[in-house]
């Protein structure tokens, strides 16, 4: 059972932040949450029955969603192995002791605060919204020409402004734009610091690093570190395992999960809860919640986003569209194949393995997902990275995994925004691509015709064709649908080889 133990921190530890931070005026501390006597498990769940007992066992599946025919983590009490050992379900402990590791987190974090002068990295321990926000300050700062902050609108459902912090060169203008959201999950402290460490690098090794050079010079970056401001102020000050944000539901309940309140496919089949105390529970409506407005918006100012990273943690997965449908993208090929580049990065940096898939069967059905509505909405090549661990540790991940886990994550997205810049255009074929066609009958040619670097100059796009293996090519404009769709006709010919490209 969850068990509470009054622990009042000091009043100043709490308003501690700029005027943009602070949000609703705070009454008395609250009592800090403690999970003394819980555990994690990872249960092998075969069967609806055994689906059944460990989701009234444990008040907080560790996975976000949990199915029958695989394993998945649950926080439980220590009556609960007993439960599970008369009901026949295979488990192991994941963690002993969650009270334990929560108050190791916290003693290395004031261990580390109590001593600026040891000239730690900044990246040596978690750090808070206001410290956060305030090394966006000192990037800035030590930056101007590269890097500026940023502020979102509407604010938080507790008056918190989201920022964040856009970093590119001088060189060149109107520069494709790519987006990195981190802690749309208050509990996933290494998001944020991942996200920081991104911006860190950026800002610090440019001009001397030659591919971060050129990355600045060719994109503009758009990092948003807390996407989940109350919810995280929460978890420092409240309950450290807290997910949602911050919203008071109709029933008395507390939060939701933003990361199923974006607008594609929201409410979808499974993948996310109508149930307020769940904690995929999506909201009223999509974009109900003024924290995901605010990301929305953000790419709603701008049509050249290219790339979209929305990191999370822990499994460590790279997961592509869809999440809401086991049916594949239009794009699934394209897809596998950077899924693949992205694990492979990873893996150079520190030999850890990452699994990459879609959503879907990656992981687990998920509707209202951010890297669905990037590219479902968008056309914007998104994902989603889970970060470290694989369970050992869970969401409260060492300190000391911060920067590795950080330059794993930061070789995979690199890796990608390469490849972008090389592949600047991308092509679909909605009604799929001809290879024969009726003699004598003209055939409608279908493409989608997507960016994926570059602008697509109006008039521009032209279906060549030739009758025969040889001679010239005769050119005719294609006309512009919708949904960045062009059609073009092949001439009628008789039997033999009809050539054509786009």
């Amino acid at each position: 059972m969850l068990r509470r133990q009054s622990v009042v921190w000091p009043l100043l530890f709490v308003l501690a932040a700029s005027p943009c931070l602070m949000g609703q005026a705070p009454g008395p501390a609250p009592e800090r949450v403690r999970y003394d006597g819980q555990m994690v498990v990872r249960a092998q769940i075969r069967s609806q029955r055994d689906l059944l007992t460990m989701l009234a066992l444990s008040p907080d599946p560790w996975a976000d969603a949990v199915g029958v025919g695989g394993a998945a983590d649950f926080r439980v009490g220590p009556e609960a192995l007993a439960a599970m050992d008369e009901a026949g379900i295979c488990y192991q402990v994941l963690i002993a002791d969650v009270q334990k590791a929560i108050d190791a987190e916290r003693a290395h974090i004031d261990e580390t605060n109590a001593n600026p002068e040891r000239g730690l990295s900044w990246f040596a321990d978690y750090k808070d919204i206001n410290q956060i926000s305030a090394y966006v300050d000192t990037l800035v700062g030590a930056a101007p020409a590269l890097a500026s902050r940023f502020t979102l609108t509407p604010q938080s459902i507790e008056s918190r402004t989201t920022f964040g912090i856009r970093i590119t060169s001088t060189v060149g203008s109107n520069k494709p734009l790519v987006v990195f959201t981190g802690l749309q999950h208050a509990r996933e402290w290494v998001t944020g610091m991942t996200a920081m460490y991104i911006a860190d690098r950026l800002v610090r090794t440019y001009g001397t690093d030659p591919a971060i050079t050129a990355l600045l010079d060719q994109y503009d970056f758009r990092i948003v570190p807390v996407s989940n401001p109350d919810g995280y102020v929460y978890t420092w000050n409240t309950n450290r395992l807290w997910r949602k944000n911050r919203r008071l539901n109709s029933g008395g309940s507390y939060g939701v999960d933003l990361n199923r309140n974006w607008g594609y496919q929201w409410g979808n089949l499974n993948g996310s809860s109508g149930v307020q105390s769940s904690e995929t529970y999506r909201g009223t409506a999509a974009f109900s919640e003024p924290e995901t407005q605010a990301l929305r918006d953000m790419f709603l100012t701008s049509s050249r986003v290219v790339l979209h990273v929305d990191i999370h943690s822990y499994g460590q997965l790279v997961l592509s569209p869809w999440g809401y449908t086991i049916n594949l993208p239009p794009d699934a090929a394209l897809f596998a194949s950077l899924d693949s580049g992205i694990a492979s990065a990873i893996l150079a940096v520190h030999n850890t393995t990452y699994t990459a898939g879609p959503t879907y069967t990656t992981i687990y059905p998920a509707n209202g997902i951010a890297q669905d509505w990037a590219y479902g909405a968008r056309g914007i090549l998104g994902w989603g990275i889970e970060c470290r661990d694989t369970g050992a540790n869970g969401f409260v991940l060492p300190a000391a995994q911060i920067i590795p886990n950080a330059e794993e994550v930061w070789a995979g997205i690199e890796w990608t925004a390469q490849w972008i810049r090389a592949h600047p255009i991308r092509f679909t074929f909605p009604n799929g691509i001809p290879t024969t066609v009726p003699a004598n009958t003209p055939t409608i040619v279908t493409a989608q015709i997507q960016r994926n670097y570059d602008d697509i100059a109006a008039g521009s796009t032209q279906l060549y064709w030739r009758n025969g293996a040889s001679g010239p090519f005769t050119a005719s404009a294609m006309t512009p649908l919708s949904g960045e769709q062009y059609q073009g006709t092949l001439p009628p010919i008789p039997c033999g080889t009809l050539q054509y490209y786009i």
